[in-house]
């Protein structure tokens, strides 16, 4: 689902009810009343929760537009509402459309409206948010099977209504799409996980010919931030904390935009790591045959026995996360030229 396709559901339903949160600010009011006033212009029986915390300086403004006692909705709309113990004082029941516009939002990792265990949105989100371009919340809507979007295809078709009114340019569907998916193939990590000794860093180096992109791999800017090598980390410290220094790495590198990024063979192992690198990236999964794997400055896989129960413990984790599978048995420079083509045909 896209932004389009967000607003033709809107468009299909009356009887529309917006909630904004408990302790309303300007924001999240101006968002609902804006919200409520395009409804009504579109012929829409639309209104905002009388939240009873509205305080007297929003008031004058937003008043209009509060639902009478007597209004049975249809639709229940939450804006900006990241937390279901956020909801209003005296609402109670289910929401089907949630818009999130909040930044500080973006990367909450805690229960949400769409969390299993609370009053789940039943429908759609949209999260306006388009850096990351996938937030907490837009992954926890995939997570739970529900049709999402985020913000980046609403900042181009803004741009293209400002061409319009600014400079008498049309610019039609067909090319808001097409910059779009531009937009979002650019912005987005490649991101490389798998057995450790599979290839990542080689493949992320064809990678880096075959795109331009810059290419990063976690493992050295954990070595680089420690001032060792990580089999002396492993040695001195422990692979605590290497997994330590391993997170600031992966969250830190997941954060930045249009990177290949080469993980270690453990990173994907603590699940907000995952959630770092899903935010900005497509995850692929490089396999291996394990003979062909190399053993040389592997803490964790000094021999095959060891490599084995490594692999049935890590490929359904691999597995689980990875947008896409790829071989690697053979070139790297094959299997970077797959991941090129894969990319560019993929889902945004």
């Amino acid at each position: 689902m896209n932004d389009r396709e967000f607003a033709a559901a809107l468009r299909d339903r009356d009887a529309i009810l917006i909630l904004s949160h408990l302790r309303p600010d300007g924001d999240t009011l101006g968002s609902g009343a804006a919200l409520c006033s395009a409804l009504r212009r579109m012929g829409k029986t639309a209104y905002l929760f009388s939240n009873p915390e509205t305080t007297a300086r929003y008031l004058p403004y937003v008043a209009q537009f509060f639902a009478p006692a007597d209004f049975v909705p249809a639709c229940v709309v939450a804006v900006d509402i990241a937390t279901p113990n956020l909801f209003p004082q005296g609402f109670s029941g289910a929401v089907d459309l949630c818009i999130d516009h909040h930044p500080s939002n973006a990367l909450y990792a805690g229960d949400t409206l769409l969390h299993a265990e609370k009053s789940a949105c039943g429908e759609a989100v949209l999260d306006v948010i388009y850096n990351p371009l996938r937030t907490q919340l837009i992954m926890q809507a995939l997570e739970c099977g529900i049709k999402c979007s985020g913000g980046l295809y609403m900042l181009v078709a803004q741009a293209a209504q400002s061409a319009k009114y600014f400079c008498s340019a049309e610019i039609g569907k067909e090319e808001i799409e097409r910059v779009f998916r531009s937009l979002a193939l650019d912005v987005q990590n490649i991101v490389l996980v798998g057995m450790p000794g599979c290839g990542k860093t080689t493949v992320a180096e064809e990678l880096l010919k075959l795109t331009g992109r810059k290419a990063v791999d976690t493992d050295s800017l954990v070595e680089e931030s420690a001032g060792m090598s990580v089999p002396e980390i492993f040695s001195q410290y422990g692979e605590k904390r290497f997994r330590e220094l391993e997170a600031q790495a992966v969250r830190g590198a997941a954060k930045e935009k249009g990177l290949i990024i080469a993980t270690g063979g453990g990173a994907v192992l603590d699940p907000e790591n995952v959630r770092a690198l899903k935010g900005n990236g497509r995850i692929y999964y490089l396999k291996r045959d394990l003979d062909l794997l190399s053993l040389d400055g592997r803490p964790l896989s000094k021999s095959r026995e060891t490599l084995d129960k490594m692999f049935e413990a890590r490929d359904p984790i691999y597995s689980n996360c990875a947008d896409a599978a790829i071989n690697n048995d053979l070139s790297p420079v094959l299997t970077a030229q797959r991941i090129k083509d894969e990319l560019g045909s993929s889902d945004i």
